[in-house]
């Protein structure tokens, strides 16, 4: 029972200078090299949001194209539906031109005069919004009346055909102009919530934006730090230290660990060469 108490303490005894050594070099090692410390370890350092950023120059480039694509859409149903009613505003002015060449042979009664003037504003008016009316168009509105008015069946029934596929062509427009004008309201509805969705976006690249300017100038700070009148007091104490901690070892640690183990040739020809150049340089 005594040898096991005797060799209970003799081990507790061997154990702590040990302990203190590897205490003492993780000490000198932590001070000498920052980057050995385990709060210096890259897994525990923040890392510089550039994925969070990279991620929200994605999403932002998806949705301006988004938003690009539905106010294209947008503005191309409202071209169509202009266009068609364009195409109504020229069926419009071929009538007003045929009526015109129509009331030109008539008599010249008050009537017929007053028809002829308001047809002729009607004319200008409609010139003035879309343009003259073609050259082809007015050839064949003239020749419509002509074939109207000459009295003959078959030139009659021509004439009456002609202005009957002018009719199916307005009606075909008119409903095409109706759909295109329902469609605008939806594609209005979807250009709005793209939009605000790139407002979002957009707002969220500036933060993330942000997020990274202030952790490269913390970054800066800390090495405009680490050359400053500060961090130089700071590594001269931190050589004191490891000299403290060297100065521990030498003198301490090592002497008791050379009596502990006095069978380990290694450890004693360490102490020794130790306490050699101690004596000699401290």
């Amino acid at each position: 029972m005594a040898s096991n108490r005797a060799t209970m303490k003799k081990t507790r005894a061997a154990i702590d200078p040990i302990t203190l050594g590897v205490l003492a070099g993780a000490a000198a090692l932590g001070i000498f090299w920052p980057n050995l410390r385990p709060w210096n370890w890259a897994m525990f350092q923040p890392k510089p949001p550039t994925t969070e950023l990279v991620k929200a120059q994605a999403d932002l480039a998806k949705a301006r194209a988004d938003a690009a694509a539905a106010q294209a859409a947008l503005e191309a149903t409202r071209a169509a539906e202009l266009a068609k009613k364009d195409e109504q505003l020229r069926y419009a002015q071929q009538m007003s031109a045929g009526a015109t060449e129509a009331l030109a042979k008539a008599p010249p009664e008050p009537a017929v005069k007053l028809a002829l003037q308001l047809l002729d504003r009607t004319n200008h008016g409609l010139a003035a919004a879309i343009g003259d009316l073609p050259a082809d168009k007015q050839a064949e509105i003239v020749r419509i009346v002509a074939q109207s008015l000459s009295g003959l069946s078959d030139q009659l029934a021509a004439a009456q055909s002609a202005l009957a596929e002018k009719d199916r062509a307005l009606a075909i427009a008119t409903t095409e102009r109706a759909t295109l004008q329902a469609q605008v309201p939806a594609l209005e509805t979807q250009l709005h919530t793209k939009e605000t969705l790139l407002a979002e976006k957009t707002n969220d690249v500036a933060v993330k934006t942000q997020a990274v300017v202030t952790y490269a100038e913390k970054i800066a700070a800390k090495e405009r730090e680490a050359g400053s009148l500060a961090a130089q007091v700071n590594n001269l104490g931190r050589l004191l230290l490891i000299a403290g901690v060297a100065y521990l070892f030498v003198h301490f640690v090592l002497p008791s660990l050379a009596q502990e183990f006095p069978g380990s040739r290694a450890i004693t020809v360490v102490n020794k060469a130790v306490k050699s150049i101690a004596s000699a340089h401290l």
